[in-house]
């Protein structure tokens, strides 16, 4: 007997009683019974198969890392051309941190009560109130420091 399910019989708040899948088959489990509504029943059906799919294409590249893996060992291949393929597979682009040095110049006009010119210590001050960053989380500043500070009196 086939029932036909219509928009006006769907009711995604239904409760849904369904014995849970054992374990284990090697002893008898007394069943349990679980119950949940019909929408939180559709999102564990689709999480499950959007985890089932990831779990295939993960496989899949892990089938092509072993294959590659032997290809590390073959004298023929190069291992740059060997860890460029292996990126390629796991679609991840390999970075390298470098260690940049350098000077910058800045000029700075500075607003001073008259009473603190003379004690105004400008490499002090730029210590203090003078920050640097960058604009994206490509750059990381370690340290920086003011080494020279000329005033024009």
């Amino acid at each position: 007997m086939e029932r036909k399910v219509t928009v006006e019989t769907y009711n995604p708040n239904q409760l849904v009683t369904y014995k849970k899948v054992p374990g284990t088959y090697a002893a008898p489990e007394a069943p349990e019974y679980i119950q949940t509504d019909v929408a939180d029943l559709e999102w564990d059906l689709h999480n499950l198969r959007v985890s089932s799919a990831r779990r295939y294409e993960l496989e899949a590249q892990l089938e092509e890392v072993q294959e590659m893996m032997s290809d590390w060992y073959d004298s023929n291949y190069d291992k740059e051309e060997v860890l460029e393929a292996l990126a390629n597979i796991l679609q991840i682009e390999p970075t390298k941190t470098l260690r940049v040095t350098g000077n910058l110049s800045y000029i700075i006009d500075v607003e001073v009560p008259i009473k603190e010119v003379k004690d105004f210590d400008a490499r002090y001050m730029l210590n203090d109130e003078l920050i640097l960053t960058s604009n994206t989380d490509v750059i990381q500043i370690e340290s920086w420091n003011v080494d020279d500070a000329d005033v024009e009196w």
